[in-house]
């Protein structure tokens, strides 16, 4: 019984079936609170004018995050060619997107895309997992970022206070953080990276080093903050697009507000493509404008589906590319 008993915490303790775990009690949570029936019946009466319009919105964001990592790794100098040229950087996204969505894995869309930009960087000028993971990280804390900007903005509109403070912290500690990292402050890093953090510290440094490099905070960094608050109001449109194909129009104050919340707790990759998490934070966001909890459930599962039709083609392209087998450390790297 022991035995069992070990093996059993020994399977619950990997990321992979703790995701499928909280994702199917997140779902078995919203089914007492909706009728599936009703979450099926609202999903088929959306009108296909406002799904066009959020599929729209959707291609623009994987554009213009392309556009955001793009100015990130022109800078550096560890950059393959594939790394500067935007239709495979695209693709690249794109697809990556799509395969973060679908994979059950607890890497997501940023290893799948940083994968792609193992596999297909030319042999003279393989990408190398170290520059993989800094331009990653850099992407992601600039997404962060700008997103954090447009959700202090929107909490300020709705009277959220306490979530507007909250994500100012969040402001100043990454501002803390990157003084921290120019400025080669060990002991701050130190402080910062205490604990359970001390593991990211190798990816730090290697982020460190791309930071410094000529350039990037005033050429890729500063542009790319500013990137992501267009980013964050485009993800934005495509959540207002798709609620009023439910004929349920939600103010664009809250929507400035939810959304980016939204997103910022789907950067923690804690469910399969988000389901669950999404849902519920839908739910909870715009019950208060009257929005029906079947309306919202619907919406985040026709954004599933959505993401997916968008990132389709850029997905074939990229299994008929046949890769290189990626190697097994770049993708530990980036997790």
């Amino acid at each position: 019984m022991k035995r069992v008993t070990k093996q059993c915490l020994e399977v619950l303790r990997r990321p992979r079936v703790l995701k499928f775990l909280l994702t199917f009690a997140l779902l078995a949570a919203l089914g007492n609170m909706v009728d599936w029936r009703r979450v099926a019946a609202t999903g088929l009466q959306a009108r296909p004018e406002w799904l066009l319009a959020a599929a729209g919105c959707l291609l623009l964001a994987y554009m213009v995050i392309a556009w955001r990592w793009l100015l990130i790794m022109r800078v550096s100098a560890n950059a393959p060619d594939q790394a500067r040229r935007y239709g495979p950087v695209f693709v690249m996204v794109a697809a990556g997107m799509g395969f973060g969505a679908i994979l059950p894995t607890a890497v997501g869309a940023d290893v799948a895309r940083g994968v792609l930009l193992h596999t297909r960087s030319g042999s003279g000028g393989r990408a190398g997992a170290e520059f993989i993971v800094s331009s990653l990280l850099l992407d992601r804390y600039t997404s962060v970022l700008g997103t954090v900007l447009v959700g202090i903005a929107g909490s300020a509109v709705v009277g959220q206070w306490a979530v507007a403070v909250g994500l100012c912290l969040v402001l100043i500690a990454a501002a803390a953080l990157t003084v921290a990292l120019v400025m080669q402050l060990d002991r701050l890093l130190g402080l910062l990276m205490h604990g359970p953090f001390r593991r990211f510290r190798p990816k730090l440094d290697a982020l460190a080093a791309e930071l410094r490099a000529p350039g990037m905070l005033r050429r890729g960094l500063s542009p790319a903050i500013l990137i992501s608050v267009l980013l964050a109001i485009v993800r934005t449109a495509v959540f207002v697009c798709m609620y009023r194909g439910f004929d349920a129009p939600v103010p664009l104050g809250l929507a400035l507000f939810a959304i980016p919340v939204l997103l910022i707790a789907l950067m923690a990759p804690v469910t399969i493509g988000g389901f669950g998490l999404r849902e519920w934070l839908l739910v909870v966001s715009f019950a208060e404008a009257g929005v029906p909890a079947a309306v919202s459930v619907s919406v985040g599962l026709v954004f599933f589906g959505l993401q997916i039709a968008v990132s389709l083609p850029a997905m074939f392209i990229a299994v008929l590319a046949r890769p290189r087998a990626a190697s097994a450390t770049v993708k530990e790297d980036i997790r």
